[in-house]
């Protein structure tokens, strides 16, 4: 993976919106990635998403190629394809799920179209227990709030895998 410093030509902090600093790089090319990836909804705005990263600075130009690579290669994936197609679909970026009791969750991207509900949520670095525990919490809420049987996908940018849950 690529350091920050790689990636970005200004401090990453003026890309957030939250408080906290970042000290990891690992962390900041997730947040990168996640901020990115709000303004794609179909693999037509990807281009247009990494160049207004570019001209603002945010992104190396240097780099952008080979991010874009990395990102259409997850997103032309035959599982996920017509989720970032141009058809007709709602599609939700870090919206927030009530949950009665518990606060809210936030999954990076919900796609409702004819086929039904899905649920995706992008990973940088490794793969872990808890990535497959949140993404079935996201998919048991989307089912109490009465999608009979959404799907979910987690997206590992780092690795290029795509794992896949019913």
């Amino acid at each position: 993976a690529k350091t920050s410093t790689e990636l970005f030509e200004i401090p990453f902090e003026k890309l957030r919106e939250e408080e906290g600093s970042y000290t990891s790089e690992a962390i900041k090319r997730g947040k990168l990635i996640h901020h990115l990836m709000e303004g794609v909804k179909t693999m037509d705005d990807l281009g247009s998403q990494i160049a207004l990263f570019v001209e603002k600075s945010i992104l190396k130009e240097s780099m952008a190629n080979e991010l874009e690579s990395q990102i259409r290669h997850l997103l032309t994936d035959p599982r996920i394809a017509s989720l970032y197609s141009a058809v007709d679909h709602k599609s939700y970026a870090e919206r927030g799920l009530l949950v009665p009791g518990k606060g809210q969750l936030v999954p990076d991207r919900v796609i409702e179209n004819e086929k039904g509900v899905f649920v995706l949520d992008y990973k940088t670095g490794k793969k872990e227990a808890k990535h497959k525990s949140q993404i079935k919490g996201y998919m048991d809420t989307l089912k109490k709030m009465g999608y009979a049987n959404p799907k979910g996908y987690l997206l590992y940018f780092d690795e290029g895998d795509l794992v896949e849950f019913v």
